[in-house]
């Protein structure tokens, strides 16, 4: 199970008493990977490494048998699936934490897609990290919404406030140059507009850029926190892109925002802006530098407000049975 999401989850179900088995993907294969289908033959050798760890656990403890066995991939999902049908599985879980229609170029993308459909008819329950509130998500899940739940990106604690004076008026940005950094760029313009206001006074406006995806802009965990704690709002400005995953998926870097009491500023893109909205926890904007520096101004001069509504919904994500139904 890889990534951060499901790493939560096996920790909190272990904190609650249950007897936990994760079986972790093999590290990227760097086998076939001048072929065509690159991407699925890497699924598939997970997939096989799923069945083979699971098969050699059966043989050392003949009784074994799992009440619920959670994938958070599809082609790990019709894993399980197998598993099931060998009765070393209950009930299988689908988590469809990275869905969208063009997820890969070409051919490989219609067999992910053949792959996304038997995972969505076979499981016995669908874990969707996206709101079902969402027109493109639940004309994705078209006739299995009946056997799936929302389940969000969640977090696994709340951390405390740093007082008001102890902030700068800073911007942050947890996003990536994979765009080209034009997202980037547009952060940089629109908080340069920000500072100035009117003709005779600028406001000192800061950005802070932490980006995975570049070099130069990797901090630590211990320094991501801090940058976190001392800023003022957070973007969460994707690019509206026919096709873009964003529309289907749940960042977590929102959430961190809003557990750090930090205003959200959004484009309509990740289904979350919804619930940013309606709870006055950031502001909705277009994709333009005008429309974000306006937002900016807005949010520093009623920060109090926007980041209490912004902790409030920060808080409705904490890991719990709320929304792990087991």
């Amino acid at each position: 199970m890889p990534g951060y999401a499901p790493a939560l989850i096996v920790d909190w179900l272990r904190e609650q008493g249950h007897n936990v088995e994760v079986v972790y993907n093999p590290s990227k294969s760097t086998r076939g990977q001048r072929e065509k289908f690159f991407p699925i033959y890497s699924h598939w050798l997970n997939t096989k490494h799923l069945i083979r760890t699971t098969k050699l656990l059966a043989r050392k403890l003949p009784e074994l048998e799992f009440d619920l066995a959670i994938a958070p991939d599809t082609a790990l999902a019709l894993g399980i699936v197998a598993l099931k049908r060998k009765r070393l599985v209950k009930k299988t879980v689908y988590w469809r934490l990275d869905y969208y229609p063009k997820k890969y170029p070409g051919p490989a993308n219609w067999i992910y897609q053949a792959a996304e459909a038997l995972a969505l008819v076979w499981s016995d329950e669908i874990w969707s990290i996206s709101s079902l509130l969402d027109k493109k998500v639940r004309k994705s899940l078209k006739r299995h919404l009946k056997k799936t739940i929302h389940v969000p990106y969640l977090l696994p604690k709340i951390p405390n406030l740093w007082p008001t004076d102890l902030r700068k008026d800073t911007v942050v940005w947890l996003g990536t140059d994979l765009d080209g950094g034009e997202s980037r760029y547009l952060a940089q313009t629109a908080v340069a507009r920000a500072a100035v206001i009117g003709k005779d006074y600028r406001r000192g406006v800061g950005l802070t850029v932490a980006d995975y995806s570049n070099p130069n802009y990797v901090q630590t965990e211990e320094q991501l926190q801090k940058t976190l704690d001392t800023a003022k709002i957070g973007l969460a400005i994707y690019k509206p892109e026919k096709g873009s995953c964003k529309y289907y998926s749940d960042p977590g870097r929102i959430k961190h925002y809003l557990a750090h009491g930090l205003p959200v500023i959004v484009t309509k893109v990740a289904p979350i802006w919804r619930q940013i909205d309606l709870k006055g926890a950031g502001i909705v904007v277009e994709w333009d530098p005008d429309s974000i520096a306006e937002a900016i101004n807005i949010i520093l001069t009623n920060w109090g407000w926007y980041s209490k509504n912004a902790r409030e919904l920060g808080e409705t994500f904490l890991v719990s049975d709320k929304w792990i139904k087991l």
